[in-house]
């Protein structure tokens, strides 16, 4: 029985290993984490943070002047939905499944 738990969790770090990619630990602050983005240049980064801005400026100024529509924010929005997808934890995700499905075996 003991074997088959040590075996298990040897299992279950080596699937962890491999599975949890989006957050990576800070080199300054081991009490935090980096998330890595995958972009192709500094201007790229910048354009991203302005568009950033931008939503979020476009928000504030809709809902202070009662708009309900805004224009011109359409490319911004779909840059900030990218940098959304980009930020989707697929592989925790897949760990996690993996996880329940090895304990449901466990727990037939």
């Amino acid at each position: 029985m003991e074997t088959n738990t040590i075996e298990s969790m040897e299992a279950l770090r080596a699937l962890a290993r491999k599975s949890f990619q989006t957050l990576g630990r800070s080199e300054t602050d081991k009490d935090k984490c980096t998330v890595a983005l995958e972009i192709n240049s500094y201007a790229e980064l910048q354009l991203l943070m302005m568009h950033l801005l931008k939503v979020a400026t476009a928000a504030l100024d809709a809902d202070l002047h009662n708009v309900t529509s805004v224009e011109g924010t359409s490319l911004a929005v779909k840059n900030i939905l990218e940098l959304g997808v980009q930020l989707i934890p697929l592989e925790e995700a897949y760990f996690l499944d993996e996880v329940c499905g090895r304990l449901g075996e466990v727990e037939r």
